[in-house]
């Protein structure tokens, strides 16, 4: 019977067998990743960051309004803080900012805060409280503006200058004030939160202006 073979090498045998063995294992193409969600934490931070970016167009009038209320403190008048909801205690946390309770620097100003969710009780305390010459800082960055009216009418009655904060539909509310900061449309969180970055700011411009009169 005929047998084929290769000839035999040695050498080539030797080097096969003490070859290293190679795996070559196919790489499957990487599925793209899926979009992560967008957290409650992201859009909030985002929405404050248009609002905040919108401020800058209330820095003219906001300077303006801290002029207005330096005057006011400079002849002798005293400052009425007053809001409702979540306003009404940015009202307290400015007015004792304003008054030397809440920090130990500068000279203490008269500026006190008004209590009430009752519309006509705040109206009554301006009637009480208010005098010619005073100011009276209302705050409605989430309140329904319409329930404030009857503050403000007393404020005037009284002939006090009113500076306000408002947040959107307050056209009418914002024509009875002498100054009206207008806040731009966004969730009534956000607005609250603008509300306070631009009484503390108005706060410290105050005390500017009196320091450099």
């Amino acid at each position: 019977m005929f047998r084929w073979a290769l000839p035999f090498d040695q050498d080539l045998a030797m080097a096969l067998l003490t070859e290293p063995l190679q795996f070559v294992v196919p790489v499957a193409s990487a599925a793209p990743a899926p979009a992560a969600p967008v957290s409650g934490f992201l859009r909030a931070w985002q929405a404050q960051r248009q609002v905040f970016d919108a401020l800058l167009g209330l820095q003219a009038p906001l300077e303006q309004a801290a002029a207005r209320l330096a005057n006011c403190l400079g002849a002798g008048g005293k400052l009425l803080w007053c809001g409702q909801g979540g306003s009404e205690a940015t009202a307290h946390r400015l007015a004792a900012l304003m008054s030397g309770l809440a920090q130990g620097d500068g000279r203490p100003l008269a500026a006190l805060a008004l209590s009430g969710e009752d519309t006509s009780r705040l109206a009554r305390q301006v009637q009480a409280l208010g005098r010619p010459g005073d100011a009276l800082v209302l705050l409605s960055a989430g309140a329904p503006p319409a329930a404030l009216l009857d503050t403000v009418r007393a404020a005037a009655d009284t002939a006090m200058m009113v500076v306000a904060v408002l947040g959107p539909a307050s056209e009418e509310l914002a024509e009875e004030c002498h100054l009206a900061l207008c806040l731009p449309e966004a969730a009534r969180a956000r607005r609250e939160e603008a509300e306070l970055f631009l009484g503390h700011c108005l706060c410290e411009l105050v005390r500017e202006q009196l320091a450099g009169a």
